[in-house]
């Protein structure tokens, strides 16, 4: 997987956005999924705070390679959209944005009956 990941790799893709400072990337990022805490959230009735947890766990990423979060985009994907729900994960994602200091850039939606079961 890692040398088809190598091929996107190109100088133009990259410029403006990474810069190579000889010791580490400046320019990271990072990607996450909240499945099993979904699970638990909906069992409790509380949502919030997996958006909160799901920006933490991609800034801890960054963080750990030496770099610094700079923005977060969300996908949600259900096969139902319950609009209160997708609302409180993303209000926990824009409070855990103003904790790590980064924008919160983009929260996409997307309704697939027959891709996910209820």
């Amino acid at each position: 997987m890692g040398q088809v990941l190598r091929k996107t790799m190109l100088v133009p893709v990259l410029s403006g956005i990474m810069e190579d400072t000889g010791k580490r990337m400046t320019g990271d990022g990072s990607t996450n999924g909240i499945g099993t805490k979904l699970k638990v959230a909906t069992a409790m009735g509380q949502f919030r705070s997996i958006g909160t947890d799901l920006l933490a766990l991609c800034a801890n990423d960054i963080a750990a390679r030496g770099a610094e979060p700079l923005m977060f985009s969300s996908h949600h994907s259900c096969c139902q959209l319950d609009a209160q729900q997708a609302l409180e994960v993303n209000e926990g994602v824009a409070e855990g944005c103003r904790e790590a200091v980064c924008a919160f850039t983009e929260a996409k939606t997307a309704e697939m009956p027959g891709v996910y079961s209820r």
